[in-house]
C-alpha cells in the first residue's frame, strides 16, 4: 500500500510541475519568436519567395511577391500557384515540378504573369520541402524578375547583329 503523500512532497511534487510547465512555455516562446524574426528576413528580400503545397496551393507569400506580382498574401494564400501566376496551363512549370519531385530542386527561368496582366521572366528556384518523416510536403519558389536583362541581352544581340552586317557590307563594298 502506498502511503499519501506529506504536505512537503506535495509541495515540491507541484513546484516541479509548474518548473516543467514554465520551462515548456518560455521553450514555445521562443521558437515562435524565432519564426516571426525568420519571417521578418523573408520579408526583407526583394526576392518573391513563396510555399506551394502538393496541390499546388499557396501556402506563404512574401512582400516580394507581392510587389512583383501585384497580389496582396490576403488575395493569393490558398490559391492554385500556377492558375495564378501562368498565361496558360504551363507546361514549364510543369516540368519543372516534375523534376523537383524526382531530385528534390530544379532552376531555371520562367514565363509568369502579374496581377496586371504584364508578362515577365523570371529566374526561378524551386526547392523540395519535406517533414521530419522525410516525406514531401511544400515547395519553395524563389523568383527574380529577370525581364529588363533579357531586354538588354536582346538589345545587345540585335546590335551585334547590325554591326556584323556593316562589318560584311563594308568589306563586301571595298572588294
Amino acid at each position: 500500500a502506498q502511503k499519501p503523500l506529506s504536505q512537503a512532497q506535495m509541495v515540491t511534487s507541484m513546484l516541479q510541475i509548474f518548473a516543467i510547465r514554465a520551462a515548456a512555455e518560455l521553450e514555445r516562446q521562443q521558437a515562435e519568436q524565432k519564426i516571426r524574426e525568420q519571417a521578418a528576413l523573408l520579408d526583407i528580400t526583394t526576392d518573391a519567395m513563396f510555399v506551394r503545397d502538393r496541390q499546388n496551393r499557396i501556402l506563404f507569400w512574401n512582400q516580394g511577391a507581392e510587389q512583383l506580382y501585384g497580389w496582396q498574401a490576403a488575395e493569393v494564400l490558398g490559391q492554385d500557384a500556377t492558375a495564378l501566376l501562368c498565361k496558360d496551363t504551363s507546361t514549364q512549370v510543369e516540368a519543372a515540378l516534375d523534376v523537383v519531385f524526382e531530385s528534390g530542386s530544379w532552376q531555371g527561368e520562367l514565363d509568369k504573369v502579374t496581377k496586371s496582366g504584364k508578362e515577365i521572366i523570371v529566374s526561378s528556384r524551386l526547392t523540395l520541402v519535406c517533414n521530419e518523416a522525410g516525406i514531401p510536403e511544400a515547395i519553395l519558389c524563389v523568383d527574380t524578375d529577370i525581364t529588363e536583362k533579357k531586354l538588354l541581352e536582346k538589345q545587345f544581340l540585335r546590335t551585334q547583329r547590325l554591326e556584323s552586317l556593316g562589318t560584311l557590307a563594308g568589306g563586301i563594298a571595298h572588294d
